[in-house]
């Protein structure tokens, strides 16, 4: 079940958005190799003139997914490591950020994703359970700020890598 609770425009305080970051590229349509240990990343930089503030993440991958890190690299170069939790498919969380993370100006986020490929065979990017994927969703306001208009392979349009 689904519930929406609107409120006047007048009375929200942020409109936020859920964007994607991480990556879609797992070395093209080759896909990681077979009984290997491999790491994707994908980096989003805040090119707005305003603060972007993150609430919350929630790691997405696949079967052969292990760990998601996510690391800040700040405008003035110093790194801040905001999420470094390992990841198990069938119990996926939701993890609120106390304080919550803002990216001023400048800043970037670099999402990497850790996977096990057990398998005989290469596994690509893609939407099916057999396949993977690499998100770290990141609930954020002002709403669509961390969009750098590039589209996702699977029609998303809130991403950025």
């Amino acid at each position: 079940m689904v519930q929406i609770c609107t409120v006047p425009k007048a009375m929200r305080q942020n409109n936020l958005s859920i964007n994607s970051l991480g990556t879609e590229n797992f070395n093209g349509p080759l896909g990681m190799p077979p009984h290997t240990m491999s790491k994707f990343a994908g980096t989003c930089t805040n090119t707005k003139l305003e603060p972007i503030t993150i609430w919350a993440f929630w790691p997405h991958m696949h079967k052969l997914g292990r760990h998601m890190n996510s690391v800040i690299r700040r405008a003035n170069g110093t790194m801040e490591t905001v999420f470094d939790k390992p990841f198990d498919f069938n119990k996926q969380i939701h993890y609120p950020m106390t304080p919550e993370l803002v990216l001023q100006p400048g800043d970037a986020i670099t999402s990497t994703c850790t996977f096990d490929n057990h398998t005989d065979a290469a596994v690509a990017f893609g939407p099916s359970t057999e396949q993977e994927m690499c998100y770290q969703f990141a609930f954020s306001y002002p709403a669509r700020a961390l969009n750098n208009g590039v589209p996702s392979l699977i029609g998303a349009s809130n991403t950025c890598w």
